[in-house]
């Protein structure tokens, strides 16, 4: 499994006007040796945004090269945008590694050996943008329109709108106490939900168009998780979560040696949370 290095200045400049305006990607680094082989590995968060994206599942994909997929795929640059093709594909040999590669365009230079690269998949297209080399921020601030520039903006309104819709929606529906639908601890997140016109359903997506919604009673004392982290147990260390609180936990003021480890075999058992209480450096 490839790990990518650091951000520099420059790709951090990048990332972060990528996430300032609500830009959905996923990250992946060439290195020289997959430079010389065509070879990228589709790590964990590239296999997640794609099958997010409804653009790939290699969970599904069998091995071999008559299984490969080819997906249509845009080289953005700052001034221009080729088209080109991209590889999803598992191979016969080892394991069946999930892999990808974007194919070269000619005279077209993008890829270069420990660059860091943005994927960006749009309506079932795919959009490479080399974080190392193309200013993002200069490009879509300036006053030149470019097939980037339009990009960036134009997946930035979609998001906005989407955010400004659900907020009439707020206003325009909750403009007075209501009455919760049931009585158990989902009945707050279910009235809401059903005010706003969104149907049960069991799917693990977000609740509005991409927009995840949190509700919780006044009196509770049950903070909200807004987002939640797995360990890839098959490179971490530390094999457990048990382990990580062993190594990073600490025993709060007030509470003696026993409560703490009452706390770790909970947790070890279910394999829910990581810790009540946890220091992470």
């Amino acid at each position: 499994m490839i790990h990518m290095r650091p951000y520099n200045s420059f790709e951090t400049k990048n990332v972060k006007f990528l996430v300032d305006q609500q830009i959905e990607f996923a990250t992946i680094q060439i290195t020289e040796t997959g430079l010389k082989k065509s070879i990228l590995d589709a790590t964990a968060p590239v296999r997640a945004y794609f099958e997010e994206k409804n653009i790939h599942d290699y969970n599904l994909q069998l091995q071999g090269p008559e299984h490969k997929r080819v997906i249509d795929t845009y080289i953005m640059t700052e001034a221009a945008q080729f088209l080109t093709k991209t590889s999803l594909y598992r191979p016969v040999t080892k394991k069946g590694d999930p892999r990808l590669w974007v194919n070269k365009v000619r005279d077209v230079e993008f890829l270069r050996a420990n660059d860091i690269f943005a994927l960006i998949a749009h309506k079932n297209i795919l959009f490479v943008i080399n974080l190392s080399i193309v200013d993002i921020v200069k490009v879509c601030l300036s006053s030149i329109d470019t097939p980037l520039k339009d990009l960036i903006l134009g997946l930035s309104r979609e998001k906005n709108s989407v955010s400004d819709e659900l907020l009439r929606l707020i206003k325009d529906r909750m403009t007075d106490w209501m009455p919760a639908e049931i009585l158990a601890d989902t009945g707050i997140g279910r009235t809401v939900e059903s005010i706003l016109g969104i149907e049960m359903n069991p799917s693990k997506n977000p609740d509005f168009k991409g927009i995840e919604l949190k509700s919780h009673r006044e009196a509770s004392r049950v903070r909200n998780t807004l987002f939640t982290q797995t360990p890839e147990w098959a490179i971490s260390r530390l094999k457990s979560g048990k382990a990580i609180v062993e190594e990073y936990g600490y025993i709060p003021d007030g509470y003696n040696h026993n409560h703490y480890m009452s706390h770790l075999l909970l947790i070890d058992q279910t394999h829910k949370a990581l810790v009540y209480w946890c220091g992470l450096n």
